[in-house]
Order: structure tokens, then sequence, then C-alpha cells
């Protein structure tokens, strides 16, 4: 995957989150499929949705919940190296408009929404993590 990918991701997440949740139809038409919850090999209804773009790209997790829960989606994926969290850290810093940094996180704006983008994994099986919310008009 790469630092291109997830901020095309990111952007998706952006575009569907709204103030009433997140459009699940937007990131369809975005080339997302939404994944099929099973259990017993029975469909199950759940409030969280899984899509995935292809077997490079990151998946998306969001939720049809009511209130803070639901304005936003996640973003996770894997990464070759823990140096690669750098580069996407530095192409984030490109695509959108850095508004800070704590406890290693990094802090972007995209429009109207907030991207917090984080280090995740381990050492052997390094990944990361954006959390994408609705926050209103930027100011």
């Amino acid at each position: 995957m790469t630092p291109e990918t997830a901020v095309e991701s990111a952007r998706d997440c952006a575009a569907a989150a709204g103030p009433e949740g997140v459009d699940i139809d937007i990131l369809v038409e975005r080339g997302w499929s939404l994944t099929r919850i099973e259990e017993e090999g029975e469909a199950v209804d759940t409030p969280v949705r899984v899509l995935g773009k292809s077997s490079r790209s990151p998946l998306i997790i969001t939720s049809t919940m009511v209130g803070p829960a639901g304005k936003g989606c996640i973003i996770i994926g894997g990464l070759k190296k823990r140096k690669s969290f750098e580069e996407l850290r530095g192409a984030f810093g490109k695509a959108f408009t850095v508004a800070g940094a704590k406890n290693g996180d990094g802090y972007f704006r995209i429009g109207s929404d907030i991207a917090i983008l984080s280090q995740t994994g381990s050492r052997r099986k390094p990944a990361f993590r954006v959390a994408v919310t609705e926050l209103g008009e930027k100011n």
C-alpha cells in the first residue's frame, strides 16, 4: 500500500462523513465494496460496516450508530516497515492542512473534517490508523 492510497482513502472518508453520519453510497460510488458479516453462514446486521477496495488497499470501518460514533470512519492498513509511517505522515502533510500533533499522532484538516493519523501495529507488523470525523465548517 502506498502513501497515496492512504491519502485517497482519507479523502473518500471525508467525502462520505457528514453531520448525519457516513454516507455508504458515496464510498461505494468511489469504488469501495461493503463486506458481508456472517455468523454460521447467515448474514448478520450489525451497526459496524467494513469496506474494502482491493487486496492492497486499507479497510474502512464505520458505524450506523447515531451520534459521534456514526459521524466518521476509521481507515486501517498495514505498512511494509515502520519507517514507512513517516512517509505516510509526509504525504498527509502535502495533501491536507496540518492541524497539529500530539502523542505521536498527526492531525490534519480535510475541508470540514479532521483526520487523526496514528502509527499502530508492532515492529514485526507495522500498521496505521486514520480516524476521519466531521467537525463542521472550517473557521
